[in-house]
């Protein structure tokens, strides 16, 4: 008797603190900003300001801009599956500012990434009005959790990785419009909101594509104004024409056909990728993609069939796990020649982390129903599912930061055997697969002392 009663006490105990910080702004902010604050001492500690990779391919851009030319096929050619004009066009001005401190892109992103994170909250509140509680704060700390998750090191300490935050503003955007349509409440100035985050999103990424047909079909279910509708089914079919105009796949038709051969790989990449956000071991992120998938699936239908209303609010958080569903699907049938395993890699978790935002919200949505199925066990079950979500997302933010560490010690000794005056091949190899091409832009950068040269 004596434990029940301390066991309720400490219940209270924790709904008191929980409604304090749920109740005063400051706390409540205070405490969701802490997990980004965690990614900006990632960034200031193991980044290094050493062009890696993908960045070397501004350095044409530079050149033709220093020579006094202006050429927008730098900005429009697709870089593999994808035209990235937006943030090639603000890295390349954010570079004339920084002199191409690649610590600035790093920044950047994570400045994108609180903007989104502030919009999705302000969609979750819209989804809360009209008899569905707030998200307590206990809840939307482990979705800011997951958002500012050091498990997407790759992208938090490499500044051309800003494409991926810039297509997640403009996909949560169009989540936040959906929110209000789904209330009667978009007017021009909203719409123009949506239309614009699909652009953003489509053109700074090419998964974004995806959010046309998903914004139509939600704006046909929510019954929207056929101005509205469209419009929007104008605006997609503009900008997508635009964006597929003389476009190439990047992949071989090997490449291609591989999914349809190996329908078995195919499914575990997809269920892979679903499943990173929570684990960085291989087995436990294809058990947990599995669940989440059942788990979305499951409470979509369950709210489809029996409670019409709650699938309405719930529409926004269906297109945002959608979106991240497709984006698996779309990236499994472009990468499964580079073998399963690449689904695991940490860039592609700040697509993932989305589909798993949206199963917390439809949680969250349908918990009443959830009650009275699980009855007795349900406060239990809620604690030991809210104790295992947080575990697995604060483990793999560990791995995220041995991962980190590790980059940063390849970086620092790729930035000083390449200060010498001939860069061995061994060296540049380090940081790009061409090695006599990265040598003359490392020359380049070292006359004109930009990107750490």
């Amino acid at each position: 008797m004596a434990q029940q009663v301390s066991g309720k006490q400490s219940w209270r105990g924790w709904q008191s603190l929980t409604a304090r910080f749920s109740g005063d702004t400051r706390y409540r902010n205070a405490l969701l900003m802490l997990p980004a604050l965690g990614a900006l001492a990632l960034i200031l500690y193991f980044g290094q300001n050493t062009p890696f990779w993908d960045d070397w391919e501004l350095v044409p851009i530079f050149q033709h801009l220093h020579a006094g030319h202006f050429y927008w096929h730098d900005f429009w050619q697709q870089h593999n599956e994808h035209r990235i004009p937006i943030p090639t066009l603000i890295l390349v001005g954010l570079a004339y500012v920084t002199r191409w401190n690649l610590l600035a892109e790093c920044a950047l992103s994570l400045l994108v990434a609180v903007g989104a994170f502030w919009v999705l909250c302000k969609a979750t509140a819209l989804t809360a009005q009209g008899g569905v509680r707030k998200p307590a704060v206990g809840w939307l700390l482990a979705i800011s959790l997951i958002w500012f998750s050091l498990g997407q090191v790759e992208n938090w300490l490499w500044g051309w990785q800003l494409e991926w935050f810039l297509n997640v503003l403009g996909v949560v955007s169009v989540v936040y419009g959906l929110a209000r349509l789904q209330r009667g409440s978009v007017t021009g100035k909203w719409l123009l909101l949506m239309l614009g985050g699909g652009a953003l999103a489509q053109y700074s990424l090419g998964n974004g594509t995806l959010l046309w047909p998903l914004m139509l079909l939600a704006m046909l279910y929510l019954r929207a104004a056929a101005w509205q509708t469209v419009a929007t089914l104008i605006t997609g079919t503009l900008t997508t024409a635009v964006y597929y105009s003389h476009y190439s796949l990047g992949i071989d038709k090997a490449s291609r056909h591989l999914a349809l051969h190996h329908p078995t790989a195919y499914a575990e990449y997809i269920l892979l990728y679903i499943g990173r956000p929570l684990s960085y071991r291989l087995k436990p992120a294809l058990g947990l993609g599995i669940v989440s998938l059942g788990v979305f699936f499951i409470l979509a239908g369950y709210l489809l069939w029996r409670r019409r209303q709650l699938f309405r609010r719930t529409i926004p958080w269906i297109v945002l796990g959608l979106y991240a569903l497709g984006s698996a699907v779309i990236t499994g049938a472009a990468r499964l020649g580079f073998g399963v395993n690449e689904a695991m890699s940490s860039r592609y978790t700040t697509i993932a982390s989305l589909f798993l935002v949206s199963v917390l919200m439809l949680i969250w949505t349908s918990r009443e129903a959830v009650r009275k199925v699980l009855k007795g066990v349900y406060r239990p079950a809620l604690i030991a599912v809210g104790i295992g979500l947080y575990g697995l997302v604060l483990i793999n933010m560990a791995w995220g930061v041995h991962a980190a560490a590790g980059q940063h010690t390849k970086l620092v000794a790729a930035h000083t055997c390449t200060q010498v005056r001939e860069p061995t091949d061994t060296c540049v190899l380090t940081i790009y697969p061409d090695s006599s091409m990265v040598k003359s832009r490392i020359q380049y950068l070292k006359t004109v002392h930009w990107g750490g040269y």
